[in-house]
């Protein structure tokens, strides 16, 4: 009985040191497989330029990875996609869907459209943006993407995948353009259950060409402390909302904080403020029986006495 069981422990301990072994290996194996990086720099141009005019520019692509490969770069139309209501307001980008403003990406040409980058190396892809002679006044948008291509040299175990990067062309041809916008609503909702403390600001660009707002987010504390700010800025294509989400995910899961919201666009500015209770619902239930248990209490020494 007992050489039997000594037998089976021994097998059993085998067993698993069999598995841990494996598994260390293929971890390992992990760690050291060679970690690809593509970086795009910058990630949007700036452009206003006359109908007609011709833009020289470049972009550059870094690999601060630890293998060498291959990229091409091609140019794409830049819009927004719609969600199951219609609404394009989560400004999530569609490059497939094609409409009167995202032609940008017809009127670019590479040098270049196939490179070989090195580890830890940089190279600059130079294009030119050739605008048509009848190109309508106003915003127009396209992006340029950079992607790698996977090796011929794999094993068995790899997986060939691409990796891309892009960087969004606002481009402002010269003429009749308008530039108009405002915050439409800002929702700063007084009772939140937990965190993140959450504010929701809408605003809309009624014009022609895009713009940017510059939205600051601040959280104070009762006593008027700053425990949370930053700023960002938010680009807006013509014809649009954008709906912005700004949080703080380090608030107290009970507490009382002052929101203020300041927007900064065009020439407009504009604040919001308000206060946010964060009280999770099982405090609210807890409160409520002690309240009706204090209660019943109370009735039932009227009752005795």
């Amino acid at each position: 009985m007992f050489k039997k069981s000594s037998i089976f422990i021994t097998l059993a301990l085998a067993m698993a040191g069999s598995v841990f072994i494996l598994t260390s290996a293929t971890a390992t194996a992990q760690e050291s497989e060679p970690q690809e990086s593509l970086t795009l720099s910058p990630v949007n141009k700036k452009y206003n330029v006359d109908a007609g005019k011709v833009i020289e520019d470049s972009l550059t692509i870094i690999n601060d990875g630890q293998t060498a490969y291959d990229f091409i770069v091609y140019a794409r139309p830049y819009t927004l996609k719609a969600d199951e209501t219609g609404s394009t307001e989560s400004y999530q980008a569609d490059f497939t869907k094609t409409a009167e403003n995202t032609d940008v990406y017809q009127w670019v040409q590479f040098k270049q459209v196939k490179y070989r980058l090195e580890a830890g190396a940089s190279t600059k892809v130079d294009y030119t943006v050739r605008v048509p002679s009848n190109a309508r006044p106003g915003g127009h948008y396209g992006v340029i993407f950079a992607e790698s291509q996977p090796s011929s040299e794999v094993s068995g175990n790899s997986v060939l995948r691409n990796k891309r990067v892009g960087s969004i062309l606002y481009t402002t041809v010269n003429g009749d353009t308008t530039l108009k916008g405002s915050v439409v609503s800002t929702d700063i909702p007084f009772w939140q259950l937990q965190p993140p403390l959450k504010a929701t600001t809408r605003i809309k660009n009624d014009g022609n060409t895009d713009f940017a707002d510059t939205i600051s987010y601040r959280v104070k504390d009762v006593f008027g402390n700053v425990k949370y700010e930053t700023k960002a800025e938010w680009a807006l294509l013509p014809q649009t909302i954008r709906r912005v989400t700004l949080d703080w995910d380090k608030a107290a899961w009970l507490g009382i904080y002052k929101v203020e919201i300041d927007h900064k666009y065009l020439d407009s500015s504009e604040s919001s403020s308000g206060y946010v209770l964060i009280l999770p619902r099982y405090i609210l239930i807890i409160f409520a029986l002690l309240v009706v248990t204090g209660g019943g209490y109370g009735i039932y020494r009227r009752i005795k006495k």
